[in-house]
């Protein structure tokens, strides 16, 4: 129905730090372990926004030479550059439309809980134009 009202909320795990103990990768963004699931008709306690995503950083380049023709006529040449560096920017850990990050509805541990699966960038992208004005 589109409700969030009813929106299953972890619990923190006592003791359990969200972040993994070997660092952060793709394949473990946060540790879930760090939460577990309320009993049945309690609403947990982890509040909305609690976790940091992967940072996001990109360069873009462009280069432009303009050449003069006889007349108006002119020449433009366009190097552009995407991405330059070609940093993986990766997406958040979970981008599930029904909320389930953790646990699905029947309080089970999703396995894939904390992983990555996608970038939010594109990889580098480069293009050149040439254009004449006249």
């Amino acid at each position: 129905d589109g409700s969030t009202d009813n929106v299953n909320r972890p619990d923190f795990a006592p003791g359990v730090s969200e972040k993994p103990a070997g660092g952060r990768t793709p394949d473990m963004w946060f540790n879930p372990q760090a939460f577990v699931f309320p009993g049945a008709g309690f609403r947990g306690r982890v509040g909305r926004n609690i976790l940091e995503g992967p940072g996001l950083a990109t360069v873009d380049l462009g280069i432009v030479k303009n050449q003069q023709l006889s007349g108006k006529r002119t020449v433009q040449l366009r190097l552009e550059v995407f991405n330059l560096l070609n940093r993986a920017n990766f997406d958040i850990p979970f981008n599930d439309p029904d909320g389930e990050a953790i646990f699905d509805d029947a309080g089970n541990r999703i396995p894939t809980a904390g992983k990555i699966f996608a970038t939010s960038t594109d990889a580098r992208e480069m293009q050149i134009a040439l254009r004449f004005t006249f």
